[in-house]
């Protein structure tokens, strides 16, 4: 009797020990319930208060705020109430349709191959189709170097006329030096030169085509309170071809060139009657053990000194041949001085220092282009509502005055040559300075400008 009864104690307590411990498990499990039930109101709480407040939350770049939370930078929602992200260009996203989007389709970006452009991302494909420029010679998109980085040239100044590397060498306007379209071929001018139809517009072609912007630089020259010596006006001014002008520079004159080449563009024909001659003189030289020869400079007497001509390059626009003239009109002016013979018998026959006398003329050029920049007109005579930005191209190709004026005078202020650029830049610091006549005068006293 006493082992059964001590059995069924046994059982008793196993019984009870079952029902404590699934006691213990129910609790367990309501517990854990209701945190599941808490944690799943106040998710759909905060959900909703999120929903309600404005679009834009005190971080919406996508960054860390100043609480600690971040926010999707599409829509501005915590990133704590979004089940999946991503993070891309350093800022977190909503993984949905809406939030990560191209920004120049606005559809959805579904895989890592998108580029970025103004700081948001974009297609690939929009990003070539949009963004990535065509070339103007071949019309065709830019391609890629071995970077795989987009790559191309454009113009200095028409920024937006881009084109392919391997057009480096197409031929160009021989004014505005922009590339020669393949679909939209530049006017030939009958030598190996070429003219686009924007400069095409007032192109000189003729010597009586001259004679007004002639006087138009002599009226231009008072305004600076010059004096224009009466020989000034009765200086023949031809319209000469390309051969012709390089023909006559080659056997010496005062030439006007073009932008970073070796194209003259003008050219002051000057003669020296009675200048006088250089006479070789022998010396010995006992360190040599020999003669060397100087020479010394023999002056017969009274000279005269006058311009033959000026010769200006055909084919060019009205405000580039105006400019030139400019040009041409100092070297003139500097030749017609009275001072100009005493200079040349003072230096030996040597007159002007170069750099100096272009640099001035290339100054007064390029106060000539300032000067009329104030009658041209800011639109094409073919497209009224084009752009006048100097540093961009219409659409059509077409330049407007304006455009070409302000091309010209940044290839005067950008050119490279230490003649033509030093000499332009160091005669416009000294003429902030003194103004235009005195540096005539320094010219014509010490045959150049100081350093």
């Amino acid at each position: 009797m006493a082992w059964r009864l001590q059995e069924e104690m046994d059982l008793a307590d196993a019984k009870q020990e079952r029902e404590d411990l699934e006691a213990a498990r129910r609790l367990q499990f309501e517990e854990a319930d209701s945190k599941r039930l808490e944690d799943d109101a106040n998710f759909a709480k905060e959900l909703y208060l999120s929903d309600q407040k404005s679009d834009t939350p005190p971080n919406s770049n996508g960054d860390a705020g100043a609480g600690g939370s971040s926010y999707c930078a599409g829509c501005g929602k915590s990133m704590h109430l979004v089940r999946n992200s991503l993070t891309a260009l350093g800022k977190s996203f909503c993984n949905n349709n809406s939030c990560f989007s191209c920004a120049l389709c606005a559809s959805h970006i579904n895989d890592a191959s998108f580029q970025v452009f103004e700081g948001s991302p974009v297609h690939a494909s929009c990003f070539r189709e949009v963004v990535v420029p065509s070339c103007v010679v071949c019309d065709c998109k830019v391609p890629t170097n071995s970077q795989g980085h987009y790559s191309y040239n454009k113009h200095p100044f028409f920024q937006s006329w881009k084109y392919c590397a391997t057009h480096e060498e197409a031929r160009r306007c021989t004014s505005c030096n922009r590339v020669e379209p393949r679909k939209a071929p530049f006017a030939k001018l009958g030598d190996s030169r070429v003219l686009c139809d924007s400069c095409c517009r007032t192109t000189i072609l003729d010597s009586d085509e001259l004679k007004p912007i002639w006087s138009s630089v002599l009226t231009f020259l008072h305004k600076l309170d010059l004096v224009v010596w009466p020989e000034m006006s009765n200086i023949p001014i031809l319209s000469v071809d390309f051969n012709t002008l390089n023909e006559k520079n080659s056997r010496g004159g005062s030439a006007h060139m073009g932008q970073g080449g070796p194209i003259t563009r003008g050219l002051c024909l000057t003669e020296t009657e009675g200048e006088g001659l250089m006479m070789p003189q022998l010396s010995f030289d006992p360190r040599q053990n020999g003669f060397s020869m100087q020479h010394r400079h023999f002056s017969f007497g009274q000279s005269t000194a006058h311009v033959t001509a000026i010769l200006v390059l055909s084919g060019l626009p009205k405000l580039l041949t105006g400019s030139i003239l400019a040009h041409e009109a100092i070297h003139a002016w500097l030749k017609l001085h009275p001072g100009y013979l005493t200079l040349i018998n003072r230096t030996g026959g040597e007159g002007f220092n170069r750099q100096s006398e272009e640099g001035v003329c290339q100054l007064v050029a390029h106060l000539y282009l300032a000067s009329q920049e104030r009658t041209l007109s800011h639109t094409t005579p073919y497209d009224a509502s084009s752009s006048s930005s100097s540093s961009s191209t219409p659409s059509s190709g077409d330049l407007t005055e304006s455009q070409l004026n302000q091309f010209f005078k940044f290839s005067i202020e950008t050119e490279k040559s230490p003649v033509y650029g030093e000499g332009y830049r160091k005669a416009a610091k000294l003429y902030e300075q003194i103004g235009l006549e005195p540096i005539l005068q320094l010219m014509v006293e010490n045959g150049a400008l100081p350093e």
